[in-house]
């Protein structure tokens, strides 16, 4: 999940993430049938794709890069900050 909407991994992304098997819970169809549906993350989503060390935020269904003056105390973390797929972040214009 990125943001309220499903994200797609293939299984190199989700191990290459660090990703563990173990803790995945069964959720209602209906419940992942519309998280799949949506268009974009929420506003603010923080996203990170393997292809560059660029964070990405999604602002009405745009992404802008932002800048490491942004991460700090008192600001931004990097534990907010979701790793995807390039394909997911691809889908995205750049603001």
């Amino acid at each position: 999940m990125a943001g309220g909407v499903a994200v797609s991994l293939t299984n190199a992304d989700f191990t290459g993430f660090g990703y563990d098997k173990l803790p995945l819970l069964g959720i209602p169809g209906e419940w992942l049938a519309s998280a799949a549906a949506k268009a974009a993350p929420a506003n603010g989503t923080m996203l990170l794709s393997p292809d560059s060390n660029t964070v990405w935020e999604i602002t009405n269904g745009k992404k802008r890069a932002m800048a490491g003056s942004e991460f700090g105390a008192g600001k931004r973390s990097f534990d907010d900050v979701v790793s995807v797929g390039n394909a997911f972040t691809a889908k995205f214009p750049t603001v």
